[in-house]
């Protein structure tokens, strides 16, 4: 199995889950399509990272594109999820409605605004060329020939592996955030790259795949908790001018996230330590009988 064709096939797929979901973001209905082109933005510009070797020139551009796309969906995608955040908590605390109603309308402008700037993004010239590169890219002929997809595969899984290692070797239970979140990007970048070669090592990188993302929930717990936290802190500042009885709810829900933070912390070493050992030399074998074969 040829590198490019690999390309080729993950650039094509994640296209149409991206372009998929752009009526629905234009539309604002539903946030699942916001959260869904999202991925779908962050799964390509892992597979141009991924298969840089065997892409035309263009292809680095194109990430940089991305990256801009990427950032507009993620303004509405984490308030989305803050607001989402905020009602369950209110509503685990039995809190007053009308007491955090103030709170709940400062989340919902900054959240109309960012739909906004996003509706903007996607109905300009620069979107409508990311779209035609894209396309181009999934669509233009590979060359014939073979190439030495399998020695490249299992470096760049190596690679992504060992970054995992590094982050993830810091997790413990008085860990910092910013620690937390290193090792949180570096479980999604080891997943999509497994997802890129999944069809060269079968079960052993399904196995990961989903060991790696119930990393990443773990340490995704940890760093909504943080966002909030710090958004709560922003929002009780005396320029937004929160009504009194706002207050004491915001200080309840900021005790709150902190408990969510601590049990995160306390699990992310057991979730990390699934990624490693048996589990990851049954993958390391696979790739060496794969590389073999051919």
């Amino acid at each position: 199995m040829r590198l490019r064709d690999l390309a080729q096939a993950r650039v094509e797929q994640q296209l149409a889950a991206f372009c998929a979901r752009e009526a629905g973001v234009r539309m604002g209905a539903d946030p699942e399509d916001v959260h869904q082109m999202r991925v779908a933005s962050r799964r390509l510009r892992a597979a141009l990272r991924m298969f840089e070797a065997v892409l035309p020139p263009a292809a680095s551009s194109l990430q940089d594109e991305l990256a801009w796309i990427a950032a507009a969906l993620g303004q509405v995608r984490d308030l989305d999820v803050q607001i989402a955040n905020l009602d369950r908590a209110a509503s685990g605390l039995r809190a007053e409605t009308d007491a955090l109603r103030a709170v709940l309308d400062l989340f919902d402008a900054r959240r109309s605004a960012a739909r906004a700037a996003l509706r903007l993004a996607l109905a300009t010239d620069r979107f409508a060329t990311l779209v035609t590169g894209l396309r181009d890219l999934a669509e233009q002929p590979q060359p014939d020939g073979t190439d030495d997809g399998l020695d490249v595969a299992d470096r760049l899984i190596r690679d992504t592996h060992r970054r995992l290692c590094k982050a993830g070797e810091q997790l413990h239970p008085e860990a910092s955030q910013p620690t937390l979140h290193r090792a949180r990007i570096r479980a999604k970048q080891f997943r999509y790259a497994l997802e890129c070669f999944s069809e060269l090592y079968g079960k052993p990188a399904r196995r990961l795949m989903r060991r790696a993302a119930r990393l990443q929930d773990v340490l995704g717990v940890a760093q909504d908790a943080a966002v909030l936290q710090e958004l709560l802190r922003r929002v009780s500042q005396p320029e937004h001018d929160l009504p009194p009885a706002s207050v004491f709810p915001l200080g309840q829900l900021s005790e709150v996230d902190a408990e969510r933070m601590r049990l995160a912390r306390a699990e992310a070493p057991d979730a990390y330590a699934r990624l490693t050992g048996r589990a990851w030399k049954r993958l390391k074998q696979r790739a060496r009988t794969a590389i073999l074969e051919t």
